[in-house]
């Protein structure tokens, strides 16, 4: 049997673990807990980046990936957001962002004015539990055409590229 390398994935989350397993099938997977070091529902870009890039920090050396979801405003419109960080034995950093959609004002006047959060806004609108371990809040305004793992799938591809990327460059 092959001894693959180990990568860390900064999360319980199953719609992004499913994500990683399907980029990083070079890798075995292991996933824990990793703390973010931002509001549960971050509501900025800056925010984002920051709980995705502190994710990977928290976990052990080697191969290290942080996934945060988050919203920012821009002209007055709430985008979710998706943000990820990997970072390599060399603490060699690899950013990438995915999707930025729209969310309706309904939903935005919660996260920014009441200060719930995005999972909680979208199973009391949908009735649906754990919908941000599923297809998320991308799924239902979409008619389930885009799932919150295609985000993620997204993302780690972009970062899995880079590190290929800089592997052939070295």
């Amino acid at each position: 049997m092959e001894n693959k390398k180990k990568l860390y994935v900064g999360t319980k989350n199953k719609a992004k673990i499913s994500a990683v397993i399907e980029v990083f099938k070079d890798f075995e997977v292991v996933t824990m807990e990793g703390e973010s070091g931002v509001k549960s529902q971050p509501l900025s870009e800056e925010e984002t980046i920051t709980g995705a890039k502190n994710r990977a920090l928290s976990l052990p050396l080697g191969y290290r990936l942080g996934l945060e979801a988050g919203v920012t405003k821009i002209n007055g419109i709430c985008f979710l957001i998706n943000f990820g960080v990997l970072i390599d034995p060399d603490n060699n950093e690899y950013y990438a962002g995915g999707t930025y959609f729209p969310l309706p004002e309904f939903v935005s006047d919660r996260l920014y004015k009441k200060g719930i959060e995005l999972k909680d806004v979208m199973e009391e609108y949908t009735k649906i539990a754990n919908l941000n371990q599923q297809g998320g809040a991308i799924s239902i305004f979409t008619n389930n055409l885009v799932q919150r793992k295609d985000i993620f799938t997204h993302i780690c591809k972009l970062l899995y590229g880079q590190l290929q990327f800089s592997s052939k460059e070295n």
